[in-house]
């Protein structure tokens, strides 16, 4: 329950918890040091109203300037009373009968929404602390997505595939298979026509530049290689994707084993499939995504002479 005395100054009401019994304070009015006094003895609330200075009944309401008015309207922050401690802050009561007695009317304004200085405090820091968050978690974010794997939206962007091409015999022991032939084509291509493997192949001498076999396969966004006397090779792709590497081993012989069907129809998708497409030599067919340079190595088994 709130303790309602007149300030001992300029006679404004006022009104303060009665936690703040004994303790001083400053007049929001006058700003003069006053002493709040005590609860009465009854558990009642101790009214100074008598102890006040004498003030003229008449004495107006207090009206504040008109420039301060004219800054309230333009200020969204003016219906805030800010304070510093909760024993500084007293209220004016809106008490009739008291005021009525007393002969004044309030010095402040009743319908201000009081707020702790303590309070704005604590808030700015949890903003600040709730920014600082927001921007470490996308600094954090932006590394991640920046360090991983390329966005398909980021265009177009070439990448390399290199390897090698070898002969592994049944102890393990690996030589270099030179001469193979690695030829790449993009997976969900559809060619209106098929490239001609005849000149392309590894028993084939190396074709020139403006092999129709050749200028098939790079309108397609694919790539040909051989390898070289280690076995390696190396292949240009002009973007990220889906593709199917086809290898043809120089040494290694053809099993006996038919290739799937499946594979049969996917390698015609892109070449002119032959009775004697691959001349008894060893093929090997397999898809590969490639999303950045990367390495990619083969391995035919090497038959005993």
């Amino acid at each position: 329950m709130p303790i309602k005395f007149a300030c001992e100054h300029c006679g404004a009401r006022l009104s303060v918890s009665s936690r703040k019994a004994g303790a001083q304070a400053k007049c929001p009015k006058c700003q003069r040091v006053l002493q709040i006094p005590d609860s009465d003895q009854d558990g009642g609330v101790a009214v100074t109203i008598a102890s006040a200075a004498p003030v003229a009944p008449t004495q107006p309401a207090y009206n504040p300037p008109t420039s301060a008015v004219g800054r309230a309207a333009d200020d969204p922050l003016s219906e805030f009373l800010v304070y510093d401690s909760e024993s500084e802050l007293i209220y004016a009561t809106d008490d009739d009968e008291i005021a009525a007695s007393a002969g004044f009317r309030a010095s402040l304004d009743p319908h201000k929404v009081a707020v702790p200085r303590s309070i704005l405090y604590m808030q700015g820091v949890l903003l600040g602390l709730v920014a600082l968050t927001s921007l470490l978690i996308g600094i954090l974010v932006g590394r991640g997505l920046s360090g991983g794997a390329p966005s398909e939206d980021d265009g177009p962007q070439a990448c390399l595939v290199t390897g090698e091409v070898a002969l592994v015999a049944a102890s393990g022991e690996a030589s270099p298979d030179s001469g193979a032939v690695v030829l790449i084509v993009p997976r969900d291509m559809r060619p209106e026509r098929q490239a001609k493997m005849v000149g392309l192949r590894p028993q084939d001498p190396p074709p020139a530049s403006d092999h129709a076999g050749l200028q098939t396969l790079y309108g397609l966004g694919g790539d040909y290689a051989r390898t070289d006397a280690a076995g390696r090779f190396q292949l240009r792709v002009p973007d990220r994707g889906h593709y199917f590497l086809l290898a043809i081993s120089a040494h290694a012989g053809q099993d006996d084993r038919e290739q799937p069907k499946a594979t049969l129809a996917q390698i015609g998708r892109f070449f002119e499939l032959t009775p004697k497409m691959f001349e008894g030599h060893a093929v090997r067919w397999q898809e590969e995504h490639i999303r950045r340079d990367r390495q990619v190595n083969i391995a035919f088994p090497r038959r005993s002479p």
